[in-house]
């Protein structure tokens, strides 16, 4: 795990490339919620408020980086609204709670 990295509240960064084959959803989903979830709202609850979350940047807007560190072909740090192409943490933190209590009889 310290090899590739981590997110502040548990989060692992890269983990799609380095853990090929393994899609179980243990990584802390409850220490997440419970530590960045709440953070993610402002206080209102009416809207979700982003951060940028990809290590080592610091500049949101809708032009390709083609220094290597993705591997998709979209602007993977676009910040325009109507615009559906974010990160795969597209931070869709207002659905977060909702998904959260609705499956937690599963544990």
């Amino acid at each position: 795990m310290n090899e590739f990295g981590q997110f502040s509240g548990g989060g692992f960064a890269g983990d799609e490339n380095c853990r090929q084959g393994f899609s179980d959803p243990r990584q802390g989903f409850e220490t997440r919620a419970f530590n960045s979830l709440s953070a993610a709202l402002d206080p209102f609850l009416a809207r979700s408020t982003r951060y940028i979350t990809c290590p080592n940047s610091i500049q949101l807007d809708n032009k390709l980086k083609m220094k290597g560190q993705f591997q998709n072909t979209f602007p993977m740090l676009v910040f325009i609204p109507g615009v559906y192409h974010y990160r795969c943490c597209a931070h869709n933190f207002e659905c977060g709670w909702p998904y959260y209590s609705e499956e937690l009889w599963l544990a």
